[in-house]
């Protein structure tokens, strides 16, 4: 939709032939008759003075597409910026640029993504770090990466699974669900090194520490879940992927840290069996 749309419907309307609407006006003064008729008060926004300017050195074509997510919208945002490059040549004066509502959102949302793994690599780092630096061991951070990152695979795995996009709400959910896999391991590793000091044996130390801080991991998490699962009760569908996600995340921490970091720590310090 453009200005041209607003002349051809009052061309229509002032000749009362709807056959006059494919044809183009023949001079100047036919189409600054019809745009003072169409302009309206000096005041008004909307109408056709929101595709043109009062000094017609900047027009707005309209272009409504279907929402085909924000990927598929930059892709296609390529194709009409070729188009527009086709019909008015940069060479001959023309400036043309996409804006508007989806494209804007689109190219947001596609900054938000990126931003997301660029993000949650650094978090990782400083989580590393900081373990590294509270267990003064460097086989301890490098050990509480691998059930940091497991609930993140598995919550990427059932998105792409279930075909669910990378939006605005399914974004936060990654922050939440690496600061509560963070919280699991550090519960596990720090009664673990409690345990350690106490027995010969590395098994034993696990074991107990099973009996300890793994029983309050499954009693917080479950809890989590069930309060999370409320939430799938809501026709809102960011509130239901909210809970969804986040129980899913939930579940692959609890899954991390009592199912894969004992075997790696008993991996780590065999000599210790």
């Amino acid at each position: 939709q453009s200005i041209v749309d607003f002349h051809q419907s009052a061309r229509v309307a002032v000749l009362g032939d709807e056959a006059q609407r494919a044809v183009m006006p023949e001079s100047r003064e036919m189409i600054s008759q019809l745009q003072v008729m169409l302009e309206g008060p000096p005041d008004a926004k909307g109408g056709v003075r929101s595709f043109i300017t009062d000094d017609f050195r900047h027009a707005r074509l309209l272009l409504r597409v279907e929402d085909m997510g924000a990927k598929a919208m930059i892709k296609h945002s390529v194709g009409i910026n070729a188009k527009l490059r086709a019909l008015f040549p940069p060479e001959q004066g023309w400036d043309t640029y996409i804006a508007g509502d989806a494209y804007v959102a689109s190219v947001a949302l596609d900054s938000f993504v990126r931003d997301l793994f660029s993000s949650l690599l650094m978090a990782i780092v400083i989580i590393f770090v900081m373990m590294m630096v509270v267990f003064r061991s460097v086989k301890m951070g490098l050990i509480s990466m691998l059930p940091n990152i497991t609930p993140l695979v598995l919550t990427f795995g059932y998105m792409g699974w279930e075909g669910i996009a990378l939006n605005t709400t399914t974004i936060i959910i990654f922050a939440i669900s690496l600061g509560l896999a963070v919280d699991d391991t550090i519960h596990f590793l720090a009664r673990f090194r409690e345990e350690a000091e106490r027995h010969e044996r590395v098994y034993d130390a696990l074991v107990m520490t099973y009996f300890g801080a793994g029983r309050a991991i499954v009693l917080t998490s479950v809890m989590l879940v069930i309060g999370l699962c409320v939430l799938l009760m809501s026709d809102f569908v960011p509130t239901n992927l909210f809970g969804k996600l986040t129980a899913i995340t939930i579940a692959g921490a609890l899954l991390g840290d009592l199912l894969m970091l004992p075997p790696l720590l008993l991996l780590v310090y065999r000599k210790k069996t």
